[in-house]
């Protein structure tokens, strides 16, 4: 028998490898599903008895996980982070956004503004810069507040023209849908 390290079996059939999955990753991503289902589908009698018992006043972000967790819900929990960190905003009317704190530029680095906070407070929402009756960027302000690097992203995002709800969607995607692949 020819003993081959973990790398050798990892590494893809392309590479020369055997192609296996390692498989704690590979159960952080199906766990990272179910956290994706949780956080989208609030309605689901599972989301609702999670969030019933573990963060009945605060968002899945910020859930807790106690030394009496059920082992179900340590196992979730460890997935939440890295969900959250590949979770970005897609604007729609823009009052769910806070402006500062939030991901919502199409910047693979941060997904965040970039220019430091002046005129708007930290609390300020993107519906603050859009013009409900166009319906488009309000420019004058982007000028005024932001730096060109932030201005060419924002400009870029396009404005619906019917106010429709803004949405967390997954970035690894295309369609914004969270998949194990990605």
């Amino acid at each position: 028998i020819h003993w081959k390290s973990w790398d050798y079996l990892y590494a893809g059939k392309s590479c020369g490898g055997l192609g296996f999955k390692d498989l704690y990753c590979f159960n952080l991503a199906l766990l990272g599903k179910h956290i994706w289902r949780i956080r989208m589908f609030l309605d689901t009698l599972s989301s609702k008895i999670l969030k019933a018992k573990y963060f009945p006043n605060t968002s899945l972000s910020h859930a807790s996980c106690g030394p009496k967790s059920l082992y179900l819900w340590k196992s979730l929990h460890q997935s939440i982070p890295l969900v959250e960190e590949c979770l970005i905003w897609r604007v729609g009317d823009g009052t769910r956004i806070r402006i500062w704190k939030a991901k919502w530029l199409n910047r693979p680095s941060t997904h965040m503004i970039q220019s430091p906070m002046s005129v708007l407070s930290k609390n300020s929402i993107v519906a603050d810069l859009i013009d409900p009756h166009s319906r488009w960027w309000k420019v004058d302000l982007l000028h005024a507040i932001f730096q060109q690097e932030d201005i060419k992203e924002i400009m870029r995002l396009p404005v619906s023209i019917f106010p429709t709800a803004d949405k967390l969607i997954w970035k690894g995607t295309v369609n914004g849908h969270f998949s194990v692949r990605s």
